[in-house]
């Protein structure tokens, strides 16, 4: 049986993240101290709730949202008809383009050469 959907559950603002690295398209154009940050960033993330998350500063715990328009990488066809990509950072101020639904983060790309837009 499905879980029920957020709308049905209410807020996932109490739940914690959940990490989905399926649609990342470029994990092995990274260095293996990249992947280290990603899995410390992964981590703390994890000790959050959605809540806490959407309370914190963008380059603390928080993530901004960037307009996809805006971006200059391709992004897997999950994003299609998406806005926005929200951005959490990881080894240091690098950005990791992700998508969230409901209490999935969904992991898109990250940006190790620090030109995925600007």
């Amino acid at each position: 049986m499905a879980a029920p959907s957020a709308d049905a559950r209410g807020s996932t603002n109490t739940e914690h993240p959940v990490f989905c690295v399926q649609y990342l398209d470029n994990f092995d154009q990274c260095q293996s101290e990249d992947y280290e940050a990603l899995a410390k960033t992964l981590r703390k993330l994890s000790r959050l709730t959605w809540g806490q998350i959407n309370q914190s500063h963008k380059h603390a715990f928080g993530f901004e949202k960037i307009p996809v328009h805006q971006l200059r990488v391709p992004l897997s066809s999950i994003a299609d008809g998406h806005e926005f990509v929200i951005v959490f950072r990881y080894k240091g101020k690098m950005p990791m383009l992700c998508l969230r639904h409901e209490e999935t983060l969904r992991i898109l790309h990250l940006d190790c050469t620090h030109t995925a837009y600007g």
